[in-house]
């Protein structure tokens, strides 16, 4: 816990926001995020979303705002009324900005003082979680020159590295395959095969080298292996469950790590992910899926948890320069619920199609390729092989 008096974090807090009202250009300025809120987080993200919305700011609608909120305790006319001067608004800021950090820094401190009192886990787990903690921690300056920028594709070069999914057409129109720092999304109903379709891009992953996490939050990590096993030896992973198979003969892909998550939360998911970067140096991950990942706040409605979990993961994506293939299930009108979420999060966004034993995927969304399908309802791209596996296999 942060030793800081909290009536003098509230003060400071009330003057930030009475300030913003005042001058809601200071937005600008202040690139302050909710997590940095102690007291008032809620009413930070009012009078941000208020402000964004309709580009000004009144205490008298925002008393209302507050109010269907159930935040009658606070009046944004008293925030107003506790600021003094608006010429120290950056110092201000800069202090709650670094009771945040140290607040970030004490609670994963205290993750690895937990992981390394875990006996169960390898001596070296807290320290490779140190060395990916350390850059997630660090608030550094994003602002950089178009000389820094040809510094960087000078020294690392133009074209980024960038992954296979063994499906050939789908890597064309992904303009070779997953690059690094982008999010894939692919969308269906209830058993329209998304984990199909994961487990067999994975499995492709993993011929070919690529070292990944497949986060298994519905299927266990167990079953989705199996597939895998069943796919490499020749067999329908059925025959496990009949008793016609065992573990013998059975060869595992090294480059394949799988996390069980049912239940997981998004903070939880993060540090996982953070984990998988800083000890196993996984090139990317598959999260499956999108809606099972809990830890919605109570100030949160089930939307803007699932925006903040695409937008989370798609700033994780970026900040660890890993691809992500996330999946997530419609409705059975084909409808996402906060799909505008899913759409801005995703570098580009498929929708899986198709009936009996084909599928093909509509490209609904892209940011930096021309928007094709991948197959048509008449010309489907992908069946079902049931013999073996099953998986998907181009037609």
């Amino acid at each position: 816990m942060l030793n800081v008096d909290p009536h003098l974090i509230q003060e400071l807090e009330e003057q930030i926001l009475g300030t913003l009202i005042l001058k809601p250009e200071l937005f600008m300025v202040a690139s302050l995020t909710v997590d940095d809120f102690v007291v008032n987080p809620l009413a930070f993200e009012i009078i941000q979303d208020q402000y964004y919305a309709t580009g000004s700011l009144n205490t008298t609608s925002l008393a209302i705002q507050f109010k269907s909120h159930n935040l009658e305790q606070w009046q944004p006319s008293e925030f107003v009324s506790s600021v003094v001067t608006t010429t120290n608004f950056e110092q201000l800021c800069d202090v709650v900005k670094g009771h945040s950090l140290r607040r970030n820094a004490i609670k994963r401190a205290q993750e690895v003082i937990s992981l390394a009192n875990d006996m169960t886990n390898a001596p070296d787990t807290c320290v490779n979680m140190l060395q990916g903690m350390s850059a997630e921690l660090m608030r550094s300056d994003s602002i950089i020159s178009q000389s820094q920028i040809l510094s960087d594709m000078r020294d690392n070069g133009v074209v980024k590295e960038h992954f296979s999914t063994g499906l050939r057409g789908l890597d064309s129109l992904m303009g070779g395959g997953m690059f690094r720092g982008k999010v894939y999304g692919f969308s269906g109903k209830a058993k329209s095969g998304k984990t199909l379709l994961a487990s067999t891009i994975s499995y492709n992953l993993g011929e070919n080298g690529c070292r990944h996490l497949y986060v298994a939050m519905e299927m266990g990590a167990t079953e989705i292996a199996q597939r895998k096993f069943a796919r490499k030896g020749g067999f329908n992973s059925l025959e496990f469950i009949q008793g016609k198979r065992t573990w013998e003969g059975l060869k595992p892909n090294t480059e394949i790590r799988y996390l069980d998550a049912p239940g997981i939360t998004f903070p939880e998911l993060k540090s996982r992910l953070l984990e998988a970067v800083a000890r196993h140096q996984i090139t990317g991950a598959v999260i499956d899926y999108w809606q099972l990942v809990q830890g919605q706040d109570s100030r949160q409605t089930e939307e803007k948890h699932l925006r903040d979990v695409a937008q989370g993961l798609a700033d994780f994506a970026k900040k660890h320069n890993i691809w992500i293939f996330l999946l997530s299930q419609t409705n059975e009108e084909g409808k996402t619920f906060a799909g505008q979420g899913l759409i801005k999060a995703c570098d580009q966004l498929y929708m899986i199609h198709g009936t009996d034993d084909t599928r093909w995927l509509e490209m609904s969304a892209t940011r930096y390729t021309e928007r094709v399908n991948y197959g048509s309802e008449d010309n489907p791209s992908l069946s079902i092989n049931k013999r073996v596996g099953p998986y998907f296999e181009e037609i």
